[in-house]
């Protein structure tokens, strides 16, 4: 059964709303993006989607340790998504300071992953272009490219899913995981709920 992540919540009814849609994971941005909270709001968020028994992500692109270490004293997140250019080294000193699991995005394919031994999963998303903001972009890429063959962690299927199209990608890609923010949304940031409802319903109908 593919799992579900929604991500780039930011209110907390869309909090509710991931919880009763039947998603397992919500993300909180805390780097720059339309969706982005401050720490202090992404803590408060992912304590609340704990009580509804949410797994919580902090997505982050090029911390430096102070933002590690603050997000370890916020105590409110079960791990951190790497969204930057963080080398393997990088990635194990951030889940050491953290004290939480290290899901790192790969951008073009998983041959990238086998470095990676440190992580305890992988997010693969569409290709960034140059100057481009990482993640958000409801763009999808070419499924049918991407060989998951070698890879032995967990990992989620990014980039363009909506509720119409995620059971094809689940069925061409074989995703254990997905992840979906602008393909349930009203506007950045503000999700609607029978979108949430639809889009796990639909990659449960195809797991």
């Amino acid at each position: 059964m593919a799992r579900v992540k929604i991500c780039g919540l930011t209110r907390e009814e869309d909090v509710r709303g991931a919880a009763r849609a039947g998603a397992e994971f919500c993300g909180f941005l805390l780097a720059e993006s339309p969706r982005r909270v401050s720490l202090e709001r992404g803590a408060e968020l992912a304590r609340q989607a704990r009580d509804e028994g949410l797994k919580t992500v902090a997505v982050l692109v090029n911390p430096n340790d102070a933002a590690l270490t603050a997000i370890a004293a916020a105590d409110a997140f079960d791990a951190i998504q790497l969204h930057g250019d963080e080398p393997p080294s990088r990635a194990l000193q951030a889940g050491r300071l953290t004290g939480t699991a290290v899901i790192k995005v790969l951008t073009g394919g998983s041959a990238a992953a086998e470095a990676y031994a440190s992580v305890d999963g992988f997010l693969f998303d569409a290709p960034v272009k140059p100057g481009e903001r990482r993640g958000g972009h409801g763009r999808a890429f070419d499924w049918d490219a991407l060989d998951t063959s070698g890879v032995d962690k967990p990992w989620f299927l990014a980039g363009g899913l909506n509720p119409d199209n995620v059971a094809e990608a689940i069925s061409r890609t074989g995703a254990p995981a997905v992840d979906v923010s602008s393909g349930v949304e009203d506007a950045p940031g503000v999700k609607n709920a029978d979108l949430m409802r639809w889009f796990v319903d639909a990659a449960r109908q195809e797991s």
